[in-house]
């Protein structure tokens, strides 16, 4: 709740705008307005800001998206200044965009609702940039009373990377808008059902029920009454009326796991809901309205299955708009640490010998997080059976006792990986190749080209799993 009237800076070259705003959130909000460039980095260097809106486009003649061009400059010259970016078209790519670059959060202005504003400049303002507090490692569990791993802990989501950061700060901006279909996408175990409850945590459906269904695991005859809901004697069995995981979900959110895995016939009645938020229980002749929103999930590519014919490509289109990718455990290495900690519910070194941790650090987790925490079971379960202390070689499981690197590093390639990771990260949270270069140490561009290349000359293997860098350096790595 807010308890003064915060400092808000908006720069818009439409006057009208500055004179709505500053009537609409005059209650809470002290606006001042900037209306070019050099006006915002005046005011910006003159005056500590609580939040900044910013318009993307600042000459509508032009339709030049200049803003996304601001992100950074505005968090240069006021860092831990939140930045929500206003746009006029209802964009998903430019909105994505913003949020890579730093944005906290977006607005459309043909979408104005003074709740949802008020609601998005609160939580921007009340919540610091980037701040996603690590969980206490040894807590005591409410259900059982056990110091460890708390009931809820398969549905936190742990990390700290900046790939993980920017879907944080994505899912944030996306609870915003409860109307809004997400399409989670991403190998089994990556954490997909995590990320879809991070979501319903931070928005406003966040009292309302989260719902979710594995498709696979449904018999295809039943798939359609497990989620419309059914009438009495609408087939043999059906001896009362049945609600479905639908409308089980009303008012807040339902998530489809595997929903490259449905067949044609769900895929129809999955459309006409996407699109007028109505359902026909089986058997039924009237519709049902209901009011939930869509999390889809998938460890397919959507694009293939439609250009092979198993997926309606109208159906793609409608859930596809706002993608997030999430990434396997092995291209966020810096995340095994904490996940390690919160699921054995200590400091490292106080729960496993130095040798058990680095074949634990190296191993290549093809089941991702899930099969990262149905390990750290067995090791705690293993390591009580034997009566051990710590947990040590002998208390792993055996395929990450016996994992082989595929090739052990030089120190010179352990540094070279080093570096070029926090390039690779650092591309992740900007696309400016300057940015990057300080960020990193290395001054300027032209460091940071040539030891790129010097690097992939020695050791292009490495850069197989860096395609940010790869992206933005196509003349040097071909």
């Amino acid at each position: 709740m807010l308890v003064k009237n915060y400092q808000v800076l908006l720069l818009d070259d439409q006057v009208e705008f500055h004179q709505e705003m500053r009537a609409t959130f005059r209650q809470h909000y002290i606006f001042d307005g900037a209306r070019t460039i050099p006006e915002l980095e005046k005011k910006l260097g003159e005056t500590q800001y609580d939040l900044l809106l910013l318009d993307l486009v600042l000459d509508e003649d032009s339709g030049e998206r200049i803003g996304l061009s601001l992100i950074e400059k505005a968090k240069y010259l006021s860092p831990g200044l939140p930045v929500i970016v206003v746009t006029k078209d209802n964009d998903a790519e430019t909105a994505l965009e913003a949020i890579n670059l730093g944005a906290t959060n977006f607005l459309y202005k043909g979408k104005f609702n003074y709740d949802t504003w008020d609601r998005k400049f609160k939580k921007a303002i009340e919540r610091a940039p980037d701040e996603t507090p690590v969980p206490a490692l040894k807590q005591t569990d409410a259900k059982t009373g056990k110091e460890g791993i708390p009931a809820e802990a398969p549905y936190t989501f742990i990390g700290q990377s900046s790939k993980i950061m920017e879907i944080k700060r994505l899912l944030d901006a996306l609870s915003e808008e409860p109307e809004i279909t997400v399409l989670l996408t991403g190998e089994t175990g990556v954490g997909k059902e995590v990320a879809a409850r991070y979501l319903h945590n931070q928005g406003p459906r966040k009292d309302k029920p989260f719902q979710a269904i594995n498709l696979t695991t449904v018999q295809k005859t039943l798939l359609e009454s497990t989620l419309f809901g059914h009438v009495k004697g609408s087939f043999t069995g059906a001896d009362r009326d049945a609600e479905g995981i639908f409308a089980q979900a009303q008012g807040g959110i339902l998530l489809l796991d595997e929903i490259g895995e449905i067949d044609p016939n769900i895929q129809v009645k999955l459309l006409r809901f996407l699109e007028d938020r109505i359902i026909r229980p089986v058997g039924s002749s009237k519709d049902i309205q209901l009011d939930v929103q869509i999390i889809a999930a998938t460890n397919r590519n959507l694009k293939d299955e439609v250009a092979k014919g198993n997926f309606r490509e109208d159906l793609y289109h409608r859930i596809a708009a706002w993608t997030i990718s999430i990434p396997p455990l092995r291209e966020r290495k810096d995340d095994i640490t904490l996940l390690l900690e919160y699921y054995a519910g200590g400091p490292l070194k106080t729960i496993f010998t130095p040798e058990a941790l680095e074949k634990l650090m190296h191993y290549n987790w093809s089941g991702n997080i899930r099969a990262l925490r149905n390990a750290v079971k067995f090791m705690a379960t293993k390591r009580r059976i034997e009566g051990k202390s710590l947990v040590d070689v002998s208390c792993l499981p055996d395929d990450v006792r016996e994992y082989i690197p595929s090739r052990a590093h030089s120190i010179e390639e352990q540094q070279a990986l080093m570096l070029l990771r926090h390039i690779e990260d650092a591309f992740g949270v900007t696309t400016r190749k300057q940015t990057v270069a300080e960020k990193v140490g290395l001054d300027n561009i032209d460091n940071l080209r040539y030891r790129i290349k010097t690097y992939f000359q020695k050791f292009p293997a490495l850069f197989e799993g860096l395609p940010l860098i790869r992206q933005h350096y196509p003349d040097i790595l071909g």
